[in-house]
């Protein structure tokens, strides 16, 4: 709007002074002067007749006039061939791309802008907002199925059995092994034991007593009464059990090798694995509410364990950033996964940023444009008109000049 003042005030100065230097003319400074201004005052209109035909028709006057308006479709084609297909196609998208390290720059924006704490905020929300606005029912219920279906296609054998090798070569099972053999010791104390333990003795008795070959022995052994009998195995059998708990005890090694060989000729057993599977369908289907267990836990861990939900969430972003920085091999394959997504994206939807561009033009009228266009350039288009003035006033003194010379000596 200054410009455009400026450029308004020097028309009308130069028209001023056109018509105070007009009765000087017949003298050389007056003419030089007369000539200079009238040029003036005619380059000035003619640079805002142009300027102002660009938006609208100047005195009426509508031939090639209104060009932005008049040719506003050609423009708009223009604008978006240069901005969808130049500026951001997708060449030069990809080319720019190429450039960068998507990775980075990822880990600068954790770095700098405390982007892990962003991300930690956002997964929270995102499974709070998920836990509350679910089904949890009909949640628990599709993961129960999930869970059903996974155990008929599961080859549940191999697993559990690597499970339980993989367990007793790190010797990690000598807590779970204690607490086993303490309950095993604290059963075989039971009274009920020794009982069964003389119905046992009092079986071998009779199948030696009625073996003639066995009658020696047997005599010698039925000087002992089945009670002291029983008594007497009750108690190899706890320091048995109490030998088994030091791992390095001789009895607990060669068990704990016989039970790796059975686990290893188990692994191909179809009908073991059958049972297996039978089993935990029947515990899934029958003993285990699932649907229920699941839709408890939700419900604790969105009412009752928020703190432990995001201390969670917390220590899963802390631990997977960590990894990333330490792994080079890692970066590199997110690196490429992420460029493939973006590649991916501005393949399938740029088509979308051109379609966007229509729609933003298609919105503005023409008051709309023509005002875009003003306070884009107006200054430089007034601009124009000022220089107009201004060069047409040295050009109409030069002609004078030229005039007068040829005038008086050609």
């Amino acid at each position: 709007m200054l410009q455009k003042n400026k450029a308004t005030f020097l028309l009308f100065l130069m028209m001023i002074l056109f018509i105070l230097s007009y009765p000087y003319r017949d003298g050389f400074w007056g003419g030089l002067f007369n000539a200079g201004m009238l040029a003036a005052v005619i380059g000035g209109l003619a640079d805002w007749f142009a300027v102002r035909a660009l938006f609208e028709k100047p005195l009426g006057i509508g031939y090639r006039t209104e060009v932005i308006p008049r040719n506003r479709e050609q423009i708009f084609c223009d604008m978006i061939t240069f901005i969808s297909k130049d500026l951001l196609g997708k060449e030069n998208i990809i080319r720019v791309l190429d450039r960068y390290s998507l990775m980075k720059l990822a880990l600068t924006y954790v770095d700098e802008s405390k982007g892990d704490e962003k991300i930690k905020q956002f997964l929270y929300q995102m499974v709070t907002l998920f836990l509350k606005e679910s089904n949890k029912e009909q949640l628990a219920k599709i993961l129960e199925n999930l869970l059903q279906e996974k155990v008929k296609e599961m080859n549940t054998i191999k697993p559990v059995i690597e499970a339980l090798i993989h367990t007793l070569e790190r010797d990690e099972e000598d807590a779970f092994i204690k607490e086993l053999l303490v309950e095993l010791e604290v059963y075989v104390h039971h009274p009920a034991v020794v009982g069964v333990i003389e119905q046992i003795v009092t079986q071998i008795k009779q199948q030696y007593t009625g073996q003639a070959e066995m009658r020696e022995m047997a005599s010698r052994f039925l000087d002992l009464s089945e009670e002291k009998i029983a008594k007497m195995v009750q108690r190899e059998i706890i320091q048995y059990l109490r030998d088994l708990q030091f791992r390095t005890h001789p009895l607990r090694i060669d068990l704990k090798v016989r039970i790796i060989e059975w686990l290893l000729n188990q692994k191909e057993n179809k009908q073991l694995e059958e049972s297996l599977n039978q089993f935990l369908e029947y515990m899934i289907n029958e003993k285990l509410n699932v649907s229920n267990a699941i839709v408890n836990f939700l419900n604790v861990l969105l009412e009752e364990q928020k703190m432990n939900l995001r201390r969670l969430i917390d220590q899963i972003v802390d631990n997977q950033i960590q990894r990333l920085r330490s792994d080079d091999k890692l970066q590199e394959k997110c690196e490429q996964f992420m460029k493939e997504i973006v590649m991916h994206v501005i393949s399938e939807k740029h088509i979308v940023l051109e379609t966007k561009i229509r729609e933003k033009l298609d919105g503005l009228s023409n008051d709309d444009l023509k005002n875009l266009v003003e306070n884009r350039v107006g200054d430089d288009l007034q601009m124009i008109r000022i220089n107009g003035s201004v060069v047409g006033a040295i050009a109409g003194m030069m002609l004078y000049v030229l005039t007068f010379l040829v005038e008086r000596f050609v």
